[in-house]
């Protein structure tokens, strides 16, 4: 036993040894290093910049943050913000609203004053808003659900409108995840079930039979010039590792599937949160009994870099902001990468 417990050994560091060096690609266009690390003792959940490149970010329990060198926090003891606060998402409007998206509903931040719509005081459909994006028309799409209940809302100048499978295309009440690419349409991510497309109303929608295999929850998607990019997450399955792609690309209503490290099976992983940046890079993290990676889709290929960052496939958040540095939220504030 000795013997084969030696050897075992032995191969699995040639082997480790071998994938680092087969996937950590040099390029000199992008950066992996980090260049700064703010705000250690916050957990992030959410980045968002505003016009001025103020950043504005979430966090679990510990309010909402200010960033633009120096650091502001609102919170339950200075602002009419609720205790036990969950961000999970943040968007700011084109008159600089700042909107939260919360385990207590949605949230409206005028620079002065917080004010909360819930259930009781609002049409909002479910107190749980999990994602928010604006569009063109300054229009607030609202991620308000929970199982078999609620579904997609937007609102405009005060105008509620709620989408469910009973009024509307939406073929399941769990939207997750929402985007606008720059072409103004709105892309979700339905739970177990497909990914819609809405464009001037219409809908389109791709299910299993568009994709080529069963969907689990859809983690994050990302879009830009009629592309969208949609990591998919497991979890919640009952195998270990992934059973179907992590991420798909939609391009002319063909998906393709470009799970990172596809090329080398042996070596499983979940892929975390995806974010464009003003290249047209899709940035992600990689997680596998090898290491966290930090992993690049550009110009049909993957470039990978291993790191030593506090960085999971589930909660961290990644965010290019205009000067194309990226800002990679975690459980240990915000590490930055200077483009």
């Amino acid at each position: 036993m000795k013997a084969i417990n030696i050897i075992f050994i032995i191969f699995s560091a040639i082997f480790f040894s071998a994938c680092d060096r087969a996937f950590v690609p040099e390029n000199e266009e992008l950066s992996f290093q980090i260049t700064d690390h703010i705000l250690s003792e916050y957990n992030i959940s959410s980045i968002v910049f505003d016009k001025k490149g103020t950043a504005w970010i979430g966090t679990f329990e510990q309010g909402l943050i200010k960033y633009d060198g120096s650091t502001t926090i609102y919170n339950f003891y200075n602002s009419e913000l609720p205790d036990s606060l969950y961000i999970y998402d943040l968007e700011v409007d084109y008159d600089n609203i700042v909107w939260l998206g919360t385990n207590k509903g949605l949230i409206k931040f005028n620079h002065k004053q917080f004010e909360i719509f819930n259930t009781s005081n609002s049409p909002l459909a479910e107190n749980f808003v999990w994602d928010l994006a604006v569009d063109q028309n300054n229009t607030l799409w609202i991620s308000s659900c929970r199982f078999k209940l609620g579904g997609l809302m937007k609102l405009n100048n005060g105008n509620w409108t709620l989408y469910t499978p009973e009024n509307s295309e939406l073929p399941d009440n769990g939207v997750r995840c929402i985007t606008v690419d720059d072409q103004n349409n709105l892309w979700g991510g339905v739970t177990f079930s497909s990914v819609i497309k809405i464009s001037n109303n219409n809908w389109e929608i791709y299910d299993k039979d568009d994709l080529g295999f069963d969907l689990w929850e859809i983690l994050s998607i990302a879009a830009q010039n009629e592309v969208a990019y949609v990591s998919i997450d497991y979890s919640l399955s009952s195998a270990a590792w992934p059973v179907g792609p992590t991420i798909v690309k939609l391009e002319n209503n063909k998906f393709t599937d470009i799970t990172p490290f596809k090329e080398n099976e042996e070596i499983p992983g979940y892929t975390g949160k995806l974010a464009l940046d003003k290249y047209g890079n899709l940035w992600t993290s990689f997680h596998s009994n090898n290491g966290t990676y930090l992993i690049v889709y550009k110009d049909k290929e993957w470039i990978y870099k291993k790191v030593d960052i506090p960085v999971t496939f589930y909660s961290s958040v990644i965010k290019a902001d205009k000067r194309n540095t990226i800002w990679i939220g975690t459980h240990e504030g915000i590490f930055l990468l200077k483009q």
